[in-house]
């Protein structure tokens, strides 16, 4: 599987030559081989979209309906409703 497995592909290869070359470097010199060894690794890793969700931390059993606990962390009001306007 490529997505997981790098070690051993061509471009891994090179970015731990760069990165040998960047500690052996110092001051503009060396972050220019930080910088193109970045480039490097945004060219070769897959993207995936992350996805954010807004996750209530906390509520208030007096003004929530039909409200029940979820067993991760934050809280879901899927179908849940508020005793309040």
């Amino acid at each position: 599987d490529g997505r997981m497995h790098w070690k051993g592909t061509d471009s891994y290869t090179k970015v731990q030559q760069m990165l040998e070359e960047g500690v052996r470097l110092e001051g503009d010199a060396q972050l220019a081989k930080w910088q193109e060894i970045f480039d490097l690794v945004s060219d070769e890793v897959p993207l995936y979209p992350v996805f954010h969700r807004k996750t209530p931390t906390g509520y208030d059993s007096q003004t929530l309906t039909d409200f029940k606990p979820i067993a991760l962390t934050g809280l879901s009001f899927v179908d849940v409703g508020s005793t309040q306007a």
